[in-house]
């Protein structure tokens, strides 16, 4: 009987791990564009600026247990992100790198990593003008640790008796894997300052296409992470005004798990010669997620003077509303820095920009 419960502990563990694992490595972001470098390689370099550095930190009071609608328990979870790139211009090749070192906390397992990035402009020949097709790659380190820890089996009943209360116990672990991403993106760019245009993008990514595998008690728990897809795009609709319109969609699978963000937002450009479209002061942007049909994200940022970037989102649950006054799913911000914006000022790709 013991043997039987022992096994029965450790695939109970194995089960719960392997979501966390899975789970805890891609945290969704209630900002989903504060770290383009995370969003997809591809955007290294694309913001026209010599470098940009960008700090992004999100953390969220997480259900863990609910009985009916009834919550009886929380955990908080983490997320800081840092990212610095740089553009390539050069007559033997345009694009960008950078490098994005974050950590992610939930519950006891913990996450860090290390991305160095690269990104290609491939050339589309003359012919095909305002139009841009870039290619990206991340390689990196992947490491997970785990605090010890205690899982308690309840007293079950063997046909006769009861059998006592069984306790086992997690080690601890701290590993680290390689890991390794690429990806695609195509957009249209802007033609001319001023006329009305629509703009739009479309990328593909895939992370984890070395499948680390970690171990955390030495049997039957052997577990890699699933490899993950993400599709993005999005339209912008440039008016004559200083207002623009943009929508983008998101969608991620890793495993059983999905992500759907439906994002829109509207951007407002504060400009010094509003009838030329010259050269603008700030940038404002308003707007929301729509994340899975379950969470509503509303968000605000700015950009001022080409130099500093500041985003702000909250995040609140509407799958069910007696959780709305006792829960939140996450309060997102980002601070960013450009140093020396390059000639157009601003970005004349359609990516959201915060």
């Amino acid at each position: 009987m013991f043997k039987i419960l022992q096994i029965w502990g450790i695939g109970i563990i194995s089960f719960l791990f392997i979501g966390a694992l899975s789970k805890a490595q891609d945290m969704p972001s209630s900002l989903v564009w504060a770290q383009p470098l995370a969003v997809n390689p591809a955007l290294a370099g694309i913001q026209d600026a010599k470098s940009q550095i960008r700090f992004s930190h999100l953390f969220r009071r997480m259900v863990t247990s609910q009985n009916g609608l009834e919550v009886s328990g929380f955990e908080m979870a983490y997320q800081s992100q840092l990212g610095i790139e740089m553009p390539i211009r050069s007559s033997l090749m345009d694009g960008g790198w950078g490098i994005l070192v974050g950590t992610e906390h939930w519950a006891s397992l913990r996450t860090n990593y290390l991305k160095i990035i690269g990104a290609y402009v491939v050339p589309l020949g003359a012919k095909v003008r305002y139009a841009q097709l870039r290619a990206g790659i991340e390689v990196g380190l992947l490491q997970k640790s785990l605090n010890e820890s205690t899982l308690y089996l309840e007293s079950q009943f063997s046909g006769t008796s009861f059998t006592p209360t069984y306790r086992y116990s997690i080690s601890s672990f701290n590993q680290i894997r390689p890991d390794l991403g690429i990806s695609l993106l195509w957009s249209r760019q802007q033609k001319i300052k001023g006329n009305p245009e629509i703009n739009y993008f479309i990328g593909a990514s895939m992370h984890h296409i070395t499948r680390p595998t970690f171990n955390f008690t030495g049997i039957y728990a052997d577990i890699s992470l699933p490899i993950r897809y993400r599709l993005v795009g999005g339209i912008k609709y440039r008016t004559r005004s200083p207002f623009d319109f943009n929508y983008a969609l998101s969608y991620e699978r890793q495993g059983l798990s999905f992500l759907v963000h439906n994002s829109f937002f509207i951007r407002y450009a504060l400009l010094k010669n509003a009838l030329l479209f010259s050269e603008s002061k700030a940038f404002f942007n308003w707007g929301f997620h729509l994340r899975n049909l379950e969470t509503l994200i509303a968000f605000t940022g700015v950009e001022y003077a080409h130099k500093y970037l500041l985003g702000l989102s909250y995040e609140l649950p509407i799958g069910n509303p007696q959780l709305e006054n006792i829960y939140f799913g996450g309060i997102h911000f980002l601070l960013g820095l450009l140093l020396k914006p390059g000639v157009w000022k601003e970005n004349q790709h359609p990516i959201p920009q915060f």
